[in-house]
């Protein structure tokens, strides 16, 4: 039983790769390389500290930049059978401060570089804050090390792997304890559907404290691939040179970078295709002209995008190869998952027909932590309730057309905000964009706020562009009454808009 439960935890995962492969290279941050077994020993360096200061399935905040050290104390953390929550590091100073005092974690560890923004958050007000550099070095430096690593706790009732908090773009951000279960059969259906190698080497620029960005590092270490974590994600011109250096066969980005990338590095872009096997997207709206390019001049490269969501990782995939025809489309369940689409009275919809989407499989979590509340409304049955909404084609490829939070009433009629968006976002010279509804019923109308690409032609007035380019795509009520040029929208790290945050005073 014990050993059933033990192959169920992500810990498992590095415990058979690194038996299996021990010898392999498995990992490389900036020019430090390790192998299967060399990973082990540092997590297992993390996880015996950890085994002597606390009890299983404390909660333990990670906070430090995406690093060869970040995996080491994750896989620790995990290891000694406790929860880790990584904190985002874009997340003000006043959110992180918030989650790390809801969770009343038994320790913070921090890397060097964010100590200090820890002690001026007032984190050490909270927990014990102890630096990784620090943990390392002391810990391999005992006597007995050797010894003391092969310290084990029995981690027959470790439920829970993480600690998640949503991206929060309708709101307040919710805590979801993820299980160890439910993670490990994401894991599967991952590389089930991506048919991730042991050959693979992952390119990784997003963060690890996303459930986006980690997933990919659980399916690589699975099938005994290689990670490669990119020590610079902002010069996209030197990330594109370095899968091309090291071969790399699997990269993930947010539909924003693969725009930026398709409009400023295109034949970069294309060489890093000679090795690419694998590229994956996710739900944030993805420009059709951009698919189409991508999919065009990357011959040997399959395009997948996804819809998830942190309480259910990866629940369809989609790749935009086989079915051009339906780039709108995020695609069909993944192995294991059920979608469901239901009206306002929770009846089921006709096929065509927009609805709430609901979803049921082994990978979606249990509830949130600490809103039994909430928990009643969101997850029935089995069946996770997403807020988003979307319609099922005769072919049974799911479309996502936005938050019900998107959608208002406009000259009498429903509008989805997510739809101008992504009409506005075809323009080549914009980079980004975030529509809101402004003022009351009945002079109720459309702003468009709206990133700028670095390249705009000189002979053109973006914002006459943009209303002209609308005015042709929309019926006219949906057209915007205003656009107004920003330096930036506010997104998650997964590249989801946070309306609410667009909107006067937050409304």
């Amino acid at each position: 039983k014990k050993d059933a439960q033990k192959m169920k935890t992500i810990y498992s995962i590095l415990e058979k790769t690194s038996k299996l492969f021990p010898d392999k290279f498995a990992l490389q941050f900036k020019d430090r390389r390790y192998t299967y077994q060399q990973i082990k020993e540092k997590s297992d360096l993390v996880k015996s500290c950890l085994i002597e200061n606390t009890d299983l399935q404390d909660s333990i905040c990670l906070m430090m930049e995406n690093s060869d050290n970040w995996l080491f104390t994750y896989f620790g953390i995990l290891g000694a059978g406790c929860i880790c929550n990584p904190l985002d590091l874009k997340a003000s100073e006043e959110n992180i401060f918030k989650q790390v005092d809801f969770l009343k974690p038994k320790l913070v560890i921090v890397s060097q570089r964010f100590y200090h923004k820890a002690l001026r958050i007032g984190l050490d007000k909270i927990s014990n804050i102890l630096i990784i550099e620090d943990i390392l070095k002391v810990t391999s430096l005992k006597e007995g090390s050797l010894e003391k690593q092969d310290q084990e706790r029995d981690l027959t009732d470790a439920k829970y792997s993480t600690v998640m908090f949503t991206s929060g773009t309708t709101g307040s951000q919710k805590a979801i304890r993820v299980e160890n279960e439910v993670v490990y059969q994401a894991t599967n259906n991952i590389v089930e559907y991506l048919k991730i190698r042991y050959c693979d080497i992952y390119y990784a620029i997003l963060p690890f404290s996303h459930s986006f960005g980690l997933g990919n590092v659980h399916v690589t270490f699975k099938q005994g691939g290689t990670v490669i974590i990119a020590d610079n994600t902002i010069n996209l011109k030197k990330v594109l040179q370095e899968i091309s250096n090291y071969r790399a066969s699997f990269f993930c980005a947010t539909p924003y970078t693969l725009k930026l990338i398709t409009n400023n590095f295109l034949t970069d872009f294309i060489k890093a295709g000679d090795s690419l096997r694998i590229i994956c997207t996710n739900t944030g709206p993805m420009d059709p002209e951009v698919t189409k390019t991508i999919i065009t001049n990357l011959k040997k490269t399959l395009f997948f995008t996804y819809y998830g969501l942190t309480e259910a990782s990866r629940s369809t995939f989609h790749c935009f190869n086989l079915y051009p025809e339906k780039l709108g489309s995020v695609g069909k369940p993944a192995p294991n998952v059920k979608i469901n689409i239901l009206d306002d009275q929770d009846a089921p919809v006709n096929q065509g027909e927009v609805g709430e989407i609901l979803i049921k499989g082994n990978h979606v979590v249990s509830g949130y932590y600490g809103d039994e509340e909430l928990n009643k409304k969101i997850f029935t049955d089995g069946w996770m309730r997403t807020g988003d909404m979307g319609k099922l084609d005769v072919d049974g490829f799911l479309y996502v057309l936005g938050r019900f939070d998107d959608l208002i009433t406009l000259a009498g009629e429903r509008v989805s905000l997510s739809e101008i968006d992504k009409v506005i976002q075809q323009l080549n010279f914009v980079a980004d964009v975030g529509c809101i509804d402004i003022g009351t019923d009945p002079d109720k109308k459309i702003l468009a706020q709206v990133v700028l690409g670095e390249e705009v032609p000189a002979q053109i007035d973006p914002e006459t562009e943009i209303l002209a380019h609308c005015r042709k795509s929309l019926e006219i009520f949906k057209v915007p009454k205003k656009i107004r040029i920003v330096d930036s929208v506010p997104r998650t790290d997964s590249g989801k808009l946070k309306r609410k945050e667009l909107r006067p005073n937050g409304n």
